[in-house]
């Protein structure tokens, strides 16, 4: 692979499969290409089981971030990953690049350190200490993985809240 500065970061699509983000990545960088999926530490218990288990939880599900130098590097990589797949009976996991208006998404350089930061072994939660309804505004606190961060509440239960908030232009 080239130097970082030679390389754009793209925002890819994969399919609909559980954690595949995870097994695309891998399959990415052992093509020696750049990409990271920005994950928390989920705790949970499997049933029947006493003992609790950690799994990594991707926080943009059936999204890879990739760095490449070009369209045809892309290209070449979904071919040879998405025919690995199919060689063994599987879907093909990579659908495509993300675009807008007919032009392919690139991440500035500030959104790329941002994605960097937010992949925490720890794996912080947030934690709400007022009711939220939709449409409020709020800020991610500290210690969050989107620490500083606002956005606008699109849904709210008691244990789970949905915020919307604006990232890659």
């Amino acid at each position: 692979m080239t130097p970082a500065e030679n390389i754009s970061w793209f925002v890819l699509r994969t399919a609909p499969i559980a954690r595949v983000e995870f097994t695309v990545v891998h399959a990415i960088t052992q093509r020696d290409a750049p990409a990271m999926v920005p994950f928390d530490i989920e705790k949970l218990r499997p049933p029947r089981s006493k003992n609790w288990v950690e799994r990594k939880r991707a926080l943009f599900p059936f999204y890879v971030f990739v760095g490449l130098r070009g369209y045809d590097e892309f290209r070449h990589l979904r071919a040879s990953i998405n025919k690995a797949a199919e060689d063994v009976g599987k879907k093909p996991p990579i659908l495509g690049l993300i675009g807008f208006g007919g032009r392919l998404a690139r991440l500035t350089a500030p959104e790329v350190s941002f994605l960097k930061s937010v992949s925490v072994e720890g794996g912080s939660r947030v934690e709400i200490y007022k009711p939220v309804q939709p449409g409020d505004a709020v800020t991610f606190a500290l210690g969050s993985s989107l620490e500083g961060r606002t956005g606008i509440v699109d849904s709210a239960t008691r244990d789970r809240v949905k915020v919307m908030t604006e990232m890659f232009g």
